[in-house]
């Protein structure tokens, strides 16, 4: 874990590792510049959006700093502009990286009462928010937290956000708004990529209550997702690079519906190692859907753990490259291979995955399936009003499954045994 260290009146440098990168949370940490010195109220009711922009842009001034939010509940409620510009309760947006830094997130704590409005907004690089509870779910608020920067921390934060169910007259353009946006550079597209580098969250929980991505991760690379609880939808990894998700306990919230999918990958993403991801819903989406030809690549996802009984599963669609290692589906979730043209590359190493299904995407044909199981054991397993196969395709062929060792028990319409064996998928439930 990272350490913060405060010193006032000396200069002080923190800074933690992220792959080869280096990044400080503060560059200068000079003074620190508490918001109650500059009138801030945590009483609940008082509006604070003024006061915490002079103590922001004093820690600028001084070229960088720490602004200490003592304990207390913070309303802001001064309408500060909408989503789209820079309209935020609380703006890091300087040259100078600042410290936004909480007694705690169980006794700081952030709320913002104006519907739609975000609540803090980061575009200075090297900038930290930690130990705060942010608050941009009660009041219906736009992002909870929104970063267009690079080398930025949030840690040790408790995060609430995107709770609006539906779209209509003064909804959030584009939908419901996210708990965290990770926006990246103005302009990147899917087709045209470019990216913020080096951010990270570490030690966070976060909360939404939306159908639709809670937890947005645009356009980074060369970042880190560690330590973190989430209870609501999905963490959207859209065309990302180079990104490490490590311990992650994904826990669905209902109101979200369908999309408490526990992650799903955007491609063109590439190089995602996604490790010790702890589900008790759906497993996640690996290369979900866009508009374009793309293809995510090299996905990695290690020790990933489903510890409801039955109704799971891990779903695969466009990927030229996915090693699935150790992943233990408990006794009745399964994979789902559904890619909207091809999947290639694919390598699936035991001990256990009960079912594996190859769908249809929406309907649509896909055109072929290359998948390697190595070491895996199938149990006999079937799912309620489907064929009664371990192995089944609903789609248009070809799926090539070549099996490495392993033991094989499956009900009718599964393949028996089979050692260095390769079996092809036809139109109908059953192996050739």
């Amino acid at each position: 874990m990272l350490r913060k260290i405060l010193v006032i009146g000396v200069t002080t440098i923190l800074a933690s590792s992220l792959g080869a990168g280096t990044r400080l949370a503060a560059k200068a940490t000079a003074a620190s510049f508490s918001v109650a010195s500059y009138g801030a109220k945590g009483n609940g009711t008082a509006d604070n959006t003024a006061a915490f922009a002079a103590a922001i842009a004093a820690a600028e001034a001084a070229g960088g700093g720490t602004v200490y939010v003592p304990a207390g509940t913070y309303a802001f409620t001064a309408n500060s502009g909408h989503l789209g510009g820079s309209g935020a309760s609380i703006q890091l947006l300087g040259t100078a990286p600042v410290e936004l830094l909480g007694a705690s997130a169980g006794t700081s704590k952030l709320v913002e009462h104006v519907s739609h409005q975000t609540l803090v907004m980061v575009g200075s690089d090297g900038s930290s928010v930690e130990d705060l509870t942010l608050n941009a779910q009660s009041y219906l608020g736009g992002y909870a937290l929104m970063v267009r920067a690079n080398n930025t921390l949030l840690e040790g934060a408790d995060v609430l956000g995107a709770d609006i169910t539906t779209t209509g007259s003064g909804q959030v353009p584009g939908g419901p708004p996210f708990a965290l946006y990770y926006a990246g550079p103005l302009a990147a597209e899917p087709a045209t990529p470019a990216y913020n580098t080096g951010n990270q969250l570490l030690d966070d929980d976060v909360e939404d209550g939306v159908n639709n991505d809670g937890f947005s991760f645009s356009f980074q690379e060369d970042a880190s997702i560690s330590h973190i609880n989430y209870f609501g939808s999905r963490l959207a990894l859209y065309v990302d690079k180079d990104v490490k998700i490590d311990d992650y306990d994904f826990t669905p919230n209902p109101a979200c519906g369908e999309a408490a999918q526990g992650f799903w990958i955007t491609p063109p993403s590439s190089d995602i190692t996604i490790s010790n991801f702890t589900t008790s819903g759906a497993g996640g989406v690996v290369s979900g859907s866009t508009s374009g030809p793309y293809m995510a690549t090299d996905i990695k996802i290690t020790d990933e753990t489903f510890t409801s009984a039955t109704g799971g599963f891990l779903e695969i669609g466009n990927v030229d490259g996915l090693t699935l290692t150790n992943t233990d589906f408990n006794t009745g979730n399964f994979l789902m291979v559904n890619p909207e043209t091809t999947a290639s590359g694919i390598v699936v190493t035991g001990p256990n995955v009960p079912g594996i299904e190859f769908a249809t995407n929406h309907g649509k044909p896909y055109r072929s399936v290359a998948m390697e199981l190595k070491d895996v054991s199938f149990p006999s397993f079937s799912l309620a009003g489907k064929p009664v196969a371990t192995f089944r395709e609903f789609g248009a062929g070809p799926t090539a499954v070549t099996v490495d060792g392993g033991s094989w028990s499956n009900l009718d319409g599964g393949f028996n045994s089979g050692t260095n064996a390769t079996f092809t998928v036809l139109d109908s439930p059953t192996i050739k």
